[in-house]
């Protein structure tokens, strides 16, 4: 039995068993097939998180989803400095966290614009400015928000005027994945007070490497289905393009799957050293992969499918140390499901594990 795991660039399916990985995926759509629900802006906060030596700044929304712990600090004006608490513990059921095109995208007039718009992190006149980056040259930048200061570690983002945020939902299911909103359509937004703004320094896209670690022991099992039929569609990529790589954070006491795709050949997106278990040297890390290299990082980019069933509500994959290797597992939400095992390192735990 193949067990799936969703990969979202797009709708971007990896299927994995313990010995086999196969990969599949499906267009984007550009359709409107999501809708959006209205979210509590008082308990989300957007964050210009550094990376390059602080030189470069990427988007985080992080949100606070129960009062059992903060999930963020703030600290001062001009701009405010964020504090990412949740950085420091289990957020699990506690805090949101979206970091990348698989945590949030622009959407305008009830439209999804992932197709021609990308949130992009941009230093400009004394300040970090959170701009919708468009594909299409013909097409004008617009600004979403802004750090109203010069770049800190953590930089709080404050939305410029109409812009709000909100979380996509497909039927009655709401997804972990949130919406830069705006009610104006693109043409209107262009000869309106939704700015039109140059680009100055691209932020390039870098992942945030933190994630809960499951501790508890995992028992083999064979899932059960949901019996509602799945609304996605899924289709083969070639197994030798992807990985999974456990991801190390928390000084390396952690670990977060993490799913990469080689898209093009025009770079290399890792590089595979030794065996039992193989190490994995991230090199899209060092440049802007886009077009090159897919990636998924969280729930908001992978989740698991067995026999054409999407079960994201049933079970989420989880990273855990056992008996010398690293496991991938199945976390089910129900207490009378069991936990199963996907892929394995298949030897001591090592920055960067490749699975098998």
């Amino acid at each position: 039995m193949k067990f799936n795991l969703k990969f979202g660039f797009g709708n971007l399916l990896a299927i994995a068993s313990l010995s086999t990985l196969s990969l599949q995926f499906q267009p984007a759509n550009a359709s409107s097939t999501f809708s959006q629900k209205e979210v509590d802006q008082a308990k989300f906060t957007l964050v210009a998180t550094p990376y390059n030596g602080g030189y470069s700044h990427q988007l985080t929304i992080i949100g606070q989803l129960s009062d059992k712990q903060p999930c963020w600090q703030e600290n001062g004006q001009g701009p405010t400095v964020i504090d990412p608490l949740l950085l420091n513990f289990d957020f699990s059921g506690i805090c949101a966290r979206g970091v990348d095109g698989n945590g949030y995208s622009v959407r305008m007039n009830n439209q999804d614009m992932f197709s021609q718009y990308s949130p992009k992190v941009v230093s400009k006149e004394g300040e970090l400015q959170l701009i919708a980056q468009p594909s299409r040259p013909s097409q004008p930048p617009l600004l979403i928000a802004r750090s109203h200061g010069p770049a800190q570690s953590f930089s709080k983002l404050v939305f410029e005027p109409g812009w709000r945020l909100t979380q996509r939902t497909f039927g009655d299911t709401t997804l972990g994945h949130f919406y830069l909103t705006h009610d104006a359509s693109l043409a209107s937004a262009a000869q309106s007070n939704v700015q039109a703004v140059p680009v100055l320094v691209p932020a390039i896209s870098a992942p945030i490497v933190s994630a809960p670690i499951v501790s508890a022991p995992v028992e083999t099992a064979t899932p059960r289905l949901v019996s509602s039929p799945s609304a996605f569609n899924q289709y083969e990529i070639n197994p030798e393009t992807v990985v999974l790589m456990a991801t190390p954070y928390n000084s390396g006491y952690s670990h977060q799957l993490t799913v990469l795709e080689q898209v093009s050949e025009e770079q290399k997106c890792w590089q595979e050293q030794g065996n039992s278990p193989r190490v994995i040297d991230p090199l899209l890390l060092n440049f802007d992969f886009t077009g090159i290299c897919a990636r998924g990082t969280d729930g908001n980019g992978y989740s698991i499918r067995v026999q054409g069933e999407d079960l994201f509500s049933r079970y989420t994959p989880k990273i855990i140390e056992k008996e010398g290797e690293l496991r991938l597992v199945a976390k089910p939400s129900r207490p009378n499901d069991k936990e199963f095992v996907i892929a394995r390192s298949q030897g001591a735990v090592t920055p960067f594990s490749n699975w098998c």
